[in-house]
């Protein structure tokens, strides 16, 4: 995480989070014997799903005045 003083009323902020893809194990097909479905399966965790990030981007404005209302 990073935050950034800009002024006495002004702070910015990021944080960035990354990780790998989750492994799976991938359906390659299926067959019926007697009305009984049979899957064929890959290798385990043969496969990975696509990597993950995300950048969040805040910005923190302090006022003079109190915004709540009653």
């Amino acid at each position: 995480m990073l935050s950034y003083r800009l002024n006495k009323q002004i702070t910015l902020s990021a944080n960035w989070i990354y990780s790998t893809g989750q492994t799976y194990t991938q359906p390659t097909g299926r067959y019926e014997i007697d009305n009984i479905t049979i899957h064929i399966y890959s290798e385990r965790n043969a496969k990975r799903y696509p990597d993950y990030h995300r950048l969040d981007l805040a910005v923190n404005i302090k006022t003079k005045k109190s915004l709540s209302r009653r």
